[in-house]
């Protein structure tokens, strides 16, 4: 929340740079993006991606609490 624009500066990225057109233009539907920190991350989950399109979903996350308030890890907005 406090850092310049987080992880979030992505998608600010993606519009700047015409890429989601590019995308578009190309056929595809999906974009998969991750926090490059987490190393629990399964990148092109059939089953969480499956679910996500399946449901028609525009935005879908996954993520665990903290176990404490203090604990050193990012925390999802």
């Amino acid at each position: 929340m406090m850092a310049p624009n987080g992880n979030g500066g992505i998608y600010q990225a993606l519009h700047d740079s015409h890429i989601i057109s590019i995308l578009k233009a190309e056929g595809i539907k999906h974009v998969q993006i991750i926090g490059v920190d987490n190393v629990l991350v399964k990148i092109g989950d059939p089953l969480f991606l499956g679910y996500s399109i399946a449901n028609n979903l525009t935005v879908a996350a996954k993520y665990i609490d903290k176990e404490r308030w203090d604990e050193r890890v990012g925390v999802h907005c």
